[in-house]
């Protein structure tokens, strides 16, 4: 396949830097020295007194990578041309996910943002709970009874799945709103694809749609479902992230936490380790209109639902 550089990796550096929270800058101190590294992608490192900021990129994404000295991150932003998408084994080095289903093939000039932001002063205890929370996916195919303990420890904790930090305060809002200001002039409009539900929750109070109808109903579905648990109230968000994961046992009906079986249903997202169905939002004020697909284990699972609940 012919690589050619997408306009969006022509941003200039000092253009992208602008993209990062006054709060980044205030972490990582003054600015001591630049340097380049040009390998599989093109790296420019601009060396702070606490910290460095990476700014990556190859011919199809841009990659803000901000870290402390101590190793600690505290932002990886991207933002990826979707030109690709849909398309079988196709080479990113900036890319770490699966891209490649029918599904995420788009008809309209479109980026994904990926944006995690973590406060280096608020970064949990290394145990095997935080380990557990930070990447719940690596646990869910291995050992269940594993799982299962650890989830139970996870869902009174209070944090979100995916976290290892408590997030640094407007950096990922910050990015998101001035990305999108960056890449509309280029022609391109920005979309998000959440792994987890209260990151789509998150994403449809700021304005985002879902792009599948059937992933919207069955999100639809499972909040209705959510308004029968009695959660706790302060930790409710990360504890319907949780039970989310908790879909991925079926005998679930049948065991200790039959409280919080879904009824067959999942978080649209589909994932077994291997391949994925993505979920896609883009805005609601797009100047675009997204086809819309219907993922096929997405609708195994809402006609599953909807079978059950007729025969009841």
């Amino acid at each position: 396949m012919i690589q050619t550089k997408s306009p969006i990796t022509q941003i200039k550096n000092e253009t992208l830097l602008e993209l990062l929270h006054p709060l980044v800058f205030e972490r990582v101190g003054r600015l001591e020295k630049v340097s380049e590294n040009k390998e599989d992608i093109e790296k420019v490192i601009y060396h702070h007194n606490d910290g460095v900021i990476n700014v990556l990129r190859d011919f199809n994404s841009i990659l803000l990578h901000v870290l402390m000295k101590d190793g600690k991150e505290v932002v990886k932003f991207k933002i990826r041309d979707r030109r690709f998408d849909g398309t079988p084994n196709y080479v990113s080095f900036l890319t770490d996910w699966s891209y490649d289903a029918p599904y995420d093939k788009v008809d309209c000039p479109a980026v994904e943002l990926s944006r995690y932001s973590r406060d280096p002063d608020k970064y949990f205890l290394k145990t095997e709970l935080t380990t557990f929370v930070r990447e719940p996916f690596d646990y869910i195919f291995g050992d269940p009874s594993e799982f299962l303990e650890l989830w139970q420890s996870a869902f009174v904790t209070g944090h979100y799945p995916g976290q290892s930090a408590l997030p640094l305060k407007g950096a990922a809002n910050y990015f998101a709103d001035n990305a999108r200001g960056l890449v509309n002039p280029l022609g391109y409009e920005v979309t998000v694809s959440p792994s987890h539900h209260y990151v789509a929750a998150f994403g449809l109070s700021r304005g985002y749609k879902f792009q599948s109808s059937a992933q919207n109903r069955e999100y639809d579905e499972i909040e209705n479902l959510f308004s029968e648990f009695n959660l706790d109230p302060k930790i409710e968000k990360q504890q319907k992230s949780w039970i989310i994961l908790l879909q991925k046992f079926p005998s679930l009906h049948k065991s200790q936490f039959s409280d919080y079986w879904l009824k067959g249903l999942e978080y649209p997202l589909y994932y077994d380790g291997k391949h994925a169905e993505n979920v896609w939002l883009y805005p609601q004020d797009s100047g675009y209109e997204f086809k819309d697909y219907l993922p096929e284990q997405c609708l195994k699972r809402l006609a599953t639902y909807e079978f059950n609940r007729i025969k009841k």
